[in-house]
């Protein structure tokens, strides 16, 4: 896949399986877009504080 804008890393994010992207957080710091990786992983995985 070629990655032309980062619109398209994040759909290539979207579309990963669950435990690629667990890798891929784990080993951010030689991913090139670390950042989005990491806002994926967050999009997933960390749940929001329910407010009471």
């Amino acid at each position: 896949m070629k990655f032309k804008s980062e619109k398209s890393i994040k759909e290539y994010l979207k579309k990963l399986p669950d435990d690629t992207v667990i890798k891929y957080y784990l080993d951010v710091e030689y991913s090139p877009f670390p950042v989005l990786v990491i806002e994926e992983y967050t999009r997933r995985f960390k749940k929001k504080q329910k407010t009471r």
